[in-house]
C-alpha cells in the first residue's frame, strides 16, 4: 500500500502527524504533513487509504497474492530507482528521504503478477545507520531481490544485508546489477565475479543475475519478465493459524482515526474482528481493512495489510508492536531459542550484551548460552535472550542478533517461543527440554504437549491453553482434548486443570516412594498427613491430591481424612508411646462430653506437639477417638452413647435447641457444636431452625 502520509509531502495543509516509527541513532523525528482526503486525491491521482466517506463505494476487489517481495543492498546502489522503474512508484515517502536521497525507512510499492494478482514490493535502507529499519522492513519477506552497483561492487551493507536475510530464512531471490551505464563493462564483469563470490554457499547461489540501468532503461525488461519467473515459483503463504501482524506504523487517517499497517505473519482478520495489540494490553476492533489501495473484507498472512482499528489511539501504538487475536499471544522479556553465529564474527561468550530483533521490534539485552559458555563462529547453540523490554514472540520465528557495540550483525536463529523462566548454562533437563520444543516446530499438538512436559508439576489451566498452544481457543480445545485420549496429557479438577502424562507418572512414583520410606523410618506411625508429603516432594496440592486418588484407586495407598496409609500395614505403638497412647485414651473416657482439644493435649501430657499429634492420629484411624472437626476429639465409647442419649432425647418427634441438648449432655456450646454438625452429616439429626430432631425414616 501507499501509504497515507506518501503524498503529503510539501503541503501545508490540515494537522501535522507525528511518525510513529523513530529512524535510527542520530536521525530527528519527522513530522508528516497531512491533507484531507479530497485533497489528497487531487494531489495524488485519488490514491487513497480508507474512503472519504463511510457510505462511498468500495475499490473493486482484485486478487492479491499472499507473496511478499523486498530489496537489500549497501546505500545508494539504486534500490529505490529500480523499483520505480518496475512499479512507477517512488517508495522514497519521507521529505527527509527526498532531501538527503538516501532511504531512511521501509519504503512500499506493489507490482502485479503475471496472472494479475497484485504482489507487495518492500524497498529498505541500505545506511549501516538504519539496519535496525531495514531488519523490520525484511519482516514478511518471501522473496529478495539483492542489488549492487556495478561502480561500488560489494560493500558492507551488501554483506551485512545478505547476512540478514540468510537469518530471517529467506529462502528465494535474485541479483540486480545495477548502473552498468557508469562504468565499462570490465568493471561491469568485475562487480559481477565480486557478487557471485559473496553468495556461494548461500540461498542466492545459482540465483539469476540481471544487469541493469535505471538511467538508460538498459537490462530492466529482462529484470521485470526474471522478477515474475520468481514471483511464479514462490510459494504463497496460507492464512493458518491465529492473526498476528507486527506494526511497521501506526498513523491517524482524517475521519477515521488509527491505521496500523504490516505484513501479517499468520492467519487472518476481518472487519468487526476483536484485536489486542501487545505488548501493551490495548484491546480494538477492526473497522476497515486495506490493501494495495483496495478495500477488502479480511486481510492475511503474506500481504501488506492496513487495518482501521477502533478503541485505539494511534500515539499509543509503536514500530514493533503486535496486533493479533485476542488470548492467543503474550508478551515476555525472556525468549529462548537456537542462535546460530555467523563464521565472519567472533567467539560469542555467555551474558554478551546484544540487540535483539523479531518482527519489526527491537530490544536490548543479554544473551545466554546454555550448552557451553562460548560459542565458536558458524556454530550454533541454545540460548535464552533476557531483554530489557517485552516482545511478542512465537514457536518458529526468525530473529537476528547485533551487538550493542560496535552495532555488527553476529548472528540469528529459530525461536521456540516464550520462557516460563531463567534458564542457566549447563542444566540437561533445560536442555532437553528446549530440544523438545524444537522438534515440535511446526506441530501444534507436539508444541502444547512439549510445554506442558517442561512446565512438570506446574498445571495448565483451561484458560492457558490458548497461549500454551499458540491457537484459538476452539482449535486449542480440540488439540487438548486429542492428547488426552491418547494419553499424552491428563485432565484434573474435571478438565479445567491439565497436566502432562510422564509428569503425572513421576509424581505417582515419588509421593509412593517417600510414603513408603516415611513408613520405614517411622515404624510406630500409623499414617501420614497428606499435606506433609505433598511439602516435601513441592507438589502442588491439586496434583498431590488427585496423585493420591490415582494411587488409592490402584490399592497402594489408602487416604482417608488426609491421610496416607499403607494397605495391610498394622502398628503396634511400644514404650513411651504406647504409655502415652493409654494415657489419652484415659482423659477422653473420663472427660465424656467435655473433653479436651487437640491444641490443650501436649500442655496436660507435658509432651512435644508432633509426637501428641502423631499419636491422636494413631488413636483416630484405629478408631479409639472420633474427629469432629474443628479441633474436638471425642472417645468412640463416648459417640456410641452420644447417638444413643440423642435418639431418647428426641424420640417421639422431639425437637430440642442447642442450649437444652448441652444441660443433657453436661457439655460446652464450643464442644456441643461438632458434635451436633457431626450427627447432622451422619444424617442422624436435622436442623430446623434453632432446633434439632431425628432424621424421619422412610
Amino acid at each position: 500500500m501507499i501509504e497515507f502520509n506518501e503524498f503529503c509531502r510539501g503541503k501545508k495543509h490540515a494537522h501535522a502527524l507525528p511518525l510513529h516509527t523513530r529512524a535510527a541513532s542520530g536521525a530527528a523525528n519527522i513530522l508528516i504533513i497531512s491533507l484531507s482526503v479530497n485533497m489528497l486525491r487531487r494531489a495524488a491521482g485519488c490514491v487513497r487509504i480508507f474512503p472519504a466517506s463511510r457510505t462511498e463505494n468500495k475499490v473493486p476487489k482484485e486478487e492479491i497474492a499472499h507473496i511478499t517481495v523486498g530489496t537489500a543492498g549497501h546505500i545508494d546502489h539504486g534500490k529505490t530507482a529500480l523499483i520505480k522503474a518496475l512499479s512507477g512508484i517512488d517508495a522514497d515517502r519521507l521529505p527527509e528521504e527526498k532531501k538527503r536521497g538516501i532511504t531512511i525507512d521501509i519504503g512500499y510499492a506493489q507490482v502485479h503478477s503475471a496472472l494479475g494478482a497484485t504482489v507487495g514490493i518492500v524497498d529498505v535502507p541500505g545506511h549501516e545507520k538504519f539496519i535496525k529499519n531495514m531488519v523490520a522492513g525484511a519482516t514478511g519477506m518471501d522473496a529478495v531481490i539483492l542489488v549492487v552497483a556495478a561502480d561500488d561492487g560489494v560493500m558492507p551493507q551488501t554483506r551485512e544485508h545478505l547476512d540478514i536475510l540468510t537469518l530471517l530464512g529467506i529462502e528465494r531471490g535474485m541479483i540486480a546489477l545495477t548502473k552498468i551505464d557508469l562504468v565499462d563493462e570490465e568493471m561491469v564483469e568485475l562487480a559481477e565475479e565480486d557478487v557471485l563470490e559473496l553468495v556461494k554457499g548461500t540461498f542466492l547461489e545459482g540465483a539469476p543475475l540481471v544487469r541493469t540501468s535505471t538511467a538508460t532503461g538498459e537490462g530492466i525488461e529482462e529484470f521485470k519478465k526474471t522478477l515474475q519467473e520468481i514471483i511464479a515459483g514462490t510459494p504463497e503463504k496460507e492464512p493458518t493459524g491465529p492473526f498476528r501482524m507486527p506494526v511497521q506504523r501506526s498513523f491517524s487517517a482524517e475521519g477515521f482515526g488509527t491505521v496500523v499497517t504490516g505484513v501479517p505473519a499468520s492467519g487472518s482478520v476481518k472487519i468487526g474482528d476483536s484485536v489486542e495489540v501487545l505488548p501493551r494490553d490495548l484491546k480494538g476492533r477492526i473497522r476497515g481493512i486495506q490493501s494495495f489501495l483496495t478495500s477488502i473484507e479480511a486481510g492475511s498472512a503474506g500481504h501488506r495489510t492496513a487495518l482501521n482499528i477502533a478503541g485505539v489511539d494511534y500515539k499509543n501504538i509503536a514500530r514493533g508492536d503486535v496486533v493479533c487475536m485476542p488470548e492467543v499471544f503474550t508478551s515476555s522479556t525472556l525468549v529462548e531459542g537456537r542462535l546460530h553465529l555467523l563464521k565472519s564474527t567472533q567467539p560469542l561468550m555467555t551474558n554478551t550484551a546484544v540487540r535483539f530483533h523479531v518482527g519489526c521490534a527491537e530490544a536490548l539485552g543479554t544473551v545466554i548460552l546454555l550448552e557451553e559458555k562460548t560459542l565458536s563462529p558458524g556454530c550454533g547453540m541454545l540460548v535464552q535472550f533476557r531483554l530489557e523490554s517485552p516482545v511478542v514472540v512465537a514457536s518458529g520465528d526468525r530473529f537476528v542478533i547485533r551487538l550493542q557495540s560496535p552495532a555488527v550483525t553476529i548472528g540469528g536463529g529459530v525461536l521456540f517461543g516464550p520462557s516460563q523462566f531463567r534458564l542457566r548454562t549447563g542444566k540437561d533437563y533445560q536442555i532437553e527440554n528446549l530440544k523438545r520444543k524444537e522438534a515440535a516446530l511446526g506441530d501444534p499438538a507436539a508444541i502444547l504437549e512439549a510445554r506442558m512436559a517442561e512446565r512438570g508439576f506446574r498445571l495448565v489451566t483451561r484458560e492457558e491453553l490458548p497461549v500454551a498452544a499458540e491457537l484459538p481457543k476452539a482449535d486449542a480445545a480440540a488439540i487438548t482434548k486429542k492428547l488426552e485420549e491418547e494419553g499424552r496429557i491428563y485432565g484434573i479438577s474435571q478438565g479445567t486443570s491439565y497436566i502432562h502424562a510422564d509428569s503425572l507418572k513421576r509424581g505417582r512414583d515419588m509421593l509412593f516412594e517417600w510414603v513408603s520410606k516415611y513408613f520405614e523410618k517411622h515404624p510406630d506411625v500409623l499414617s501420614v498427613p497428606l499435606v506433609e508429603a505433598s511439602e516435601a516432594l513441592r507438589l502442588p496440592e491439586t496434583v498431590s491430591k488427585e496423585i493420591a486418588r490415582l494411587l488409592g484407586e490402584d490399592g497402594k495407598i489408602l487416604l482417608r481424612a488426609g491421610r496416607i496409609r499403607l494397605p495391610g500395614r498394622e502398628v503396634q505403638l511400644s514404650g513411651e508411646r504406647e504409655e502415652l497412647a493409654a494415657r489419652i485414651d484415659s482423659i477422653f473416657q473420663e472427660a465424656r462430653f467435655k473433653p479436651p482439644t487437640v491444641a490443650d493435649l501436649p500442655e496436660i501430657l507435658s509432651a512435644k506437639s508432633e509426637t501428641v499429634e502423631s499419636i491422636v492420629a494413631f488413636l483416630t484411624e484405629s478408631e479409639r477417638l472420633t474427629d469432629l472437626g474443628r479441633g474436638c476429639l471425642l472417645h468412640s465409647d463416648m459417640m456410641a452413647e452420644g447417638e444413643r442419649m440423642l435418639r431418647e432425647l428426641l424420640k417421639d418427634g422431639k425437637a430440642m435447641k442447642m442450649s437444652e441438648m448441652r444441660e443433657a449432655f453436661n457439655s460446652t456450646r464450643k464442644f456441643m457444636i461438632p458434635l451436633m454438625e457431626h450427627f447432622d452429616r451422619r444424617k442422624i439429626t436435622i436442623r430446623d431452625g434453632d432446633f434439632r430432631k431425628l432424621v424421619e425414616k422412610r
